[in-house]
């Protein structure tokens, strides 16, 4: 019979062969870390879109706009320039409309992108006849608008971490003056106090129950009543903490 390949061709098919598994192996392995890189890409994405969100709805101005004296503010169709922008995440060039004697300016919108995530987006306008906006310009904006995500985010994360260090501190305080008494009756009120205080909340309570037993402790916050000396509600007595009652007082002991 006729050998097709000789001895000495096999080592040569070996190595081919150990090379095109190498390359398959090679191939998933780059597969797999693009489906986890869009995975992270995506999750972060998502975190934009949660807390930008949040800040969105406590934020009291989320919109400003600057003009020349004799330029009229922004119309309804500039405003929807700006959300086809969020909306399509890309920029949008308007023209000026030479039929309409310049009422109609040249608009350009770029959107502010946080991680791939449109978080606002910033437009320029002009009313000279036949303005064009040229490829330096645009990308000069996109530039600035690029820095700019950056630099609100940064904004954002520093006044988040503020609020967390001084919810974190209001707590470490209420919770201290809880733990310094050993009585319940003087923790839930003194709890109940410190939670009305810091929440400025006109009342409190707080309700122990278990089965048909039930023990309630109510108290107002001090800035809403009258209070002593000692920061105690007025006609509010609160029992004594055993931990600061000597032996001697109680000679039956």
């Amino acid at each position: 019979t006729y050998a097709a390949f000789s001895q000495g061709d096999i080592p040569v098919l070996q190595t081919m062969a150990e090379q095109i598994a190498v390359a398959i192996d090679n191939a998933h392995l780059y597969a797999e870390a693009q489906a986890s890189l869009q995975e992270v890409e995506e999750i972060q994405r998502r975190y934009v879109r949660q807390q930008w969100a949040k800040f969105l709805t406590s934020s009291t101005v989320p919109f400003y706009e600057q003009t020349q004296p004799d330029t009229p503010p922004l119309d309804e169709e500039q405003l929807t320039e700006l959300e086809q922008a969020l909306q399509q995440q890309e920029v949008i060039i308007s023209a000026a409309d030479p039929a309409h004697d310049g009422q109609r300016p040249s608009t350009l919108v770029i959107p502010i992108r946080l991680r791939g995530e449109p978080i606002g987006a910033v437009g320029l306008q002009e009313t000279a006849p036949r303005r064009q906006w040229t490829d330096a310009e645009i990308a000069l904006i996109e530039t600035i608008a690029d820095q700019m995500a950056l630099a609100i985010e940064n904004a954002r994360l520093l006044e988040e971490t503020q609020r967390r260090a001084e919810r974190e501190r209001l707590t470490a305080e209420i919770v201290a003056r809880v733990r310094a008494s050993a009585h319940v009756d003087t923790i839930l009120r003194t709890a109940v106090r410190e939670m009305g205080r810091a929440l400025r909340a006109s009342e409190g309570i707080i309700h122990v129950a278990i089965g048909e037993d039930v023990e309630t402790s109510a108290a107002s916050p001090p800035h809403t009543d009258e209070t002593d000396g000692n920061n105690r509600h007025k006609g509010e007595e609160l029992p004594p903490d055993p931990a600061g009652v000597d032996e001697n007082d109680h000679p039956d002991a």
